[in-house]
């Protein structure tokens, strides 16, 4: 048997490989489905996001915080808490997320009195 013969459906296996790993499937392709939202000056930035099913919304919290002062990310509002997410942020750079598969309007609020809401349809 050639060289050719032998390379040729090594290639082929390959590319389809290679072809199949993109997205969710590869661990060290970042996943575009990701909406970021900075806490910046104790302020949600953007602070209403409106999404696709499937779509994982990221809270970076970008403010030092000092003392025993922290931010947290709680699903729902002060009068109606909710229980998907609830994240607290004591570090610069802190981040937590959350996959939003089903439709439908998610607010949510720091501790300070920061609101926001993410709208999946």
């Amino acid at each position: 048997m050639t060289f050719q013969k032998l390379f040729m459906p090594a290639c082929a296996a390959a590319a389809i490989l290679l072809g199949s790993c993109t997205g969710a499937d590869n661990p060290f392709e970042p996943n575009q489905n990701v909406v970021e939202v900075a806490i910046t000056n104790s302020r949600f930035s953007p602070s209403d996001v409106t999404v696709s099913p499937g779509t994982t919304v990221r809270w970076r919290n970008n403010d030092a915080l000092t003392g025993n002062d922290f931010h947290t990310v709680d699903h729902g509002t002060s009068t109606n808490p909710g229980i998907l997410f609830n994240f607290t942020f004591t570090d610069q750079g802190d981040t937590g997320e959350h996959t939003f598969n089903s439709a439908g309007t998610f607010p949510y609020r720091c501790r300070h009195g920061e609101t926001g809401r993410i709208v999946v349809q």
